[in-house]
């Protein structure tokens, strides 16, 4: 069962998710991200990058819905939000291949210089396309990196990640992944 310290923590990545603002999880949430990506990138429609990342993007919501969508309206509620959650946090295989999926997708692409590690402006950027404030994005960075002085790299990522899903210390660094809480 989560915790209300791992309920509040799932509820802000709901809301992150939620690009659109509409209050669900849906298609249109996963769209919007790949075109603002895109568009931030100079990814033009029809190339490559710009199919690779818009079709990944699809399937990831695919799979979203596959397991949290409980009543199949094409859209995941909190509720729904949670309790799949709790249900990929229960397995460690299923969280593990959804962490690891997260991971790469913000490496590939917000990483501008391909460097493998993710800069300030790299996670800034990561805000902007779902279309959080700026200064959430450099509050998070601050807080993940201790203020620039950690390297965040894929496992980084990983380690930021466990802390938000699984941690209930308050001053865990992955908790503000996503922004104050």
């Amino acid at each position: 069962m989560l915790t209300t310290f791992q309920q509040k923590k799932i509820t802000k990545l709901f809301k992150f998710w939620d690009a659109n603002g509409n209050g669900v999880l849906d298609q249109q949430d996963y769209e919007g991200v790949a075109e603002r990506l895109s568009a931030e990138r100079g990814w033009a429609p029809g190339t490559d990058k710009y199919n690779f990342l818009r079709q990944r993007l699809i399937e990831d919501w695919n799979e979203a819905k596959k397991f949290a969508d409980t009543n199949n309206d094409d859209k995941i509620s909190l509720e729904e939000w949670l309790v799949f959650c709790e249900t990929f946090m229960n397995d460690k295989e299923m969280y593990k291949i959804t962490v690891t999926n997260v991971a790469d997708a913000i490496i590939d692409g917000v990483d501008l210089d391909e460097n493998g590690l993710i800069e300030q402006n790299e996670w800034e950027l990561l805000f902007k396309i779902y279309g959080k404030q700026k200064d959430e994005a450099t509050y998070a960075y601050g807080v993940m990196s201790e203020n620039g002085t950690v390297d965040i790299d894929k496992a980084k990522v990983l380690s930021l990640l466990d802390d938000f899903f699984y941690s209930n210390d308050e001053a865990a660094k992955g908790n503000y992944m996503f922004g104050k809480l």
